[in-house]
């Protein structure tokens, strides 16, 4: 009986095991700014990098976790091979509107990514002339933008350099909200 009873409490063990070492399942998200020739901020990918640190610490309604990949300082024509790469679900493109009321940069496929089949001029009009930095966010098998954004850059206040605005707490929310309606519970 003794023999009968550890097997048995080896098995509860066992199975009780898996629930405390099962991790939550992972949603993979690439953070990408394309470059954009001279510019400093788009080149270095900026924009991506902080919403990415912003964005690794969040997690799902669920539980599941993001896994953030930062994809910067590629020109958009390999942007599909950095993106298959690192096997992400969802991409988040960011880039820069700098107060000229001139149309986007050439190479981003801005009329593909606007909701609705939208023009790339009416997108730009909506913001103006002020500085801005935007996100659109797909499926990687997709070129469908599914929501997107844009507020004006990180705003400082004062002496004390007090954050007033963050854009990527802003666009970090929306992306979770978005996410939550998408992916499966667990």
């Amino acid at each position: 009986m003794t023999q009968s009873l550890s097997g048995f409490s080896c098995a509860v063990v066992a199975l009780s095991g898996l629930s405390l070492f099962a991790q939550p399942r992972a949603v993979s998200i690439c953070a990408v700014q394309v470059r954009q020739g001279e510019d400093y901020i788009q080149d270095t990918g900026m924009d991506a990098r902080a919403l990415g640190k912003v964005l690794s610490a969040q997690s799902l309604s669920d539980g599941s976790r993001l896994e953030v990949a930062v994809v910067t300082g590629v020109p958009q024509k390999e942007l599909s091979s950095d993106i298959e790469r690192h096997g992400c679900r969802y991409v988040v493109e960011m880039w820069r509107h700098e107060s000229a009321d001139v149309p986007p940069p050439a190479g981003i496929p801005y009329s593909s990514s606007l909701p609705s089949g939208g023009s790339s001029a009416s997108y730009y009009s909506s913001i103006g002339d002020r500085d801005a930095i935007l996100f659109s966010m797909r499926e990687a098998n997709s070129t469908k933008s599914i929501v997107h954004a844009s507020a004006p850059p990180l705003t400082h206040y004062g002496k004390d350099h007090t954050v007033v605005f963050n854009p990527y707490t802003y666009f970090s929310k929306k992306i979770i909200q978005e996410l939550n309606k998408r992916e499966p519970k667990q």
